[in-house]
């Protein structure tokens, strides 16, 4: 990569990410060996990952805590993009834009930033975490996340110049688009629902389940490249196991959860998953929503029928125009009708419905 070949530079953020997969994020759960010092060791091999610290912090103190719990999950909250029911929400063309800079700016830049801004009191601790405080930083810790920055960004610019830019960002960017497509779509898709205001149950394992999807589950070449993530229900229930158990301890999981009544998500591809986490964010209000206007003609038509009651014996045809509308009262009490368009409730007649004979 840094001697200018493009085989290097195409096949770095590939195999930095299968590595990645293998050993730090299992080192980071305390999952990769049964020593601690190997664990710790191999918390310094993230390719393009933030230090320790960091990673702490945001995944294992936080994701892992309170997965998908609004406000309390830094890894949900980039969806409020498209799912909150904001004024204008983002195209879902921008999800490939949003998933190339996560780590990059996210990562990279943001997360680091909040941290070193948390520590020196220049800011307030964010609601993610419920305030939990950050962890303090190691020496070695701070040496990996500076040797970190300086071999992936500056080293390229200061070898190759001006155009060492794209040959620093291009691993950036496909690292981050392949740890994206791994992480989001097992707890961001309308089988889990996405982020929600409260736990599914007060049973830890229950609410894990209920917030967490594996995907191509048969595949033994997914769960190589993902490192295991793609069994990502099951890694949450045990994030202390290596992930190469994992296969072998989902079809027990299943048949626990059959058992009991508990529902377990999983798709059949990284395809049906990616459509379901795509059919999450692109959900609209409309079609959808509890609160509903309606408006139109009744028709009514009856032909004379000999001895029936009086009413009934003579040709009528009636016809009438309604307009109504169902309210969601927890919609109104939020503050909005989702549904309805204003000028709709605007030009709503107040009038009772004519009735017209013929």
């Amino acid at each position: 990569w840094l001697s200018g070949s493009y085989i290097g530079l195409v096949l770095l953020p590939m195999v930095g990410a299968v590595a990645t997969f293998h050993t730090f994020h299992d080192a980071s759960h305390g999952a990769l060996s049964s020593k601690s010092w190997v664990n710790e060791f191999f918390t310094y091999s993230g390719f393009m990952i933030g230090a320790p610290h960091e990673w702490y912090w945001q995944h294992v103190a936080c994701h892992h805590v309170w997965t998908n719990l609004e406000g309390s999950d830094p890894d949900a909250k980039h969806a409020r993009r498209w799912v909150k029911p904001v004024e204008k929400r983002f195209p879902l063309s921008a999800v490939p834009v949003l998933w190339s800079i996560a780590v990059p700016l996210g990562l990279q830049v943001l997360a680091s930033m909040r941290y070193f801004l948390s520590i020196a009191g220049l800011c307030q601790l964010e609601p993610e975490c419920k305030g939990q405080p950050p962890p303090t930083a190691s020496a070695m810790s701070l040496v990996a996340l500076f040797a970190q920055r300086f071999i992936f960004f500056v080293l390229p610019v200061l070898r190759f110049g001006f155009s060492g830019i794209p040959w620093a960002m291009y691993p950036a960017v496909v690292f981050s688009l392949l740890f994206m497509l791994n992480t989001q779509l097992a707890h961001l898709n309308d089988d889990t629902g996405g982020e929600s205001p409260k736990r599914a149950s007060d049973c830890w394992y229950k609410h894990q389940l209920a917030h967490s999807s594996d995907f191509a589950v048969n595949s033994t070449w997914h769960w190589f490249v993902s490192g295991g993530l793609n069994l990502q229900s099951v890694h949450h229930l045990f994030p202390t196991i290596d992930h190469s158990h994992l296969p072998h301890l989902r079809p027990i999981i299943a048949g626990v959860c059959q058992q009991h009544g508990v529902e377990h998500h999983a798709f059949s591809s990284y395809t049906a998953a990616a459509v379901s986490h795509l059919r999450l964010l692109g959900g609209s209000d409309e079609g959808s929503a509890s609160s509903s206007i309606y408006g139109g003609k009744v028709w009514h038509r009856r032909r004379a029928c000999q001895g029936k009651p009086k009413h009934a014996r003579a040709d009528h045809d009636l016809s009438y125009d309604v307009e109504y509308l169902l309210l969601d009262l927890d919609e109104v009490d939020s503050g909005g009708l989702k549904g309805v368009a204003p000028w709709a409730l605007a030009t709503s007649r107040k009038a009772s419905a004519l009735l017209h004979w013929s």
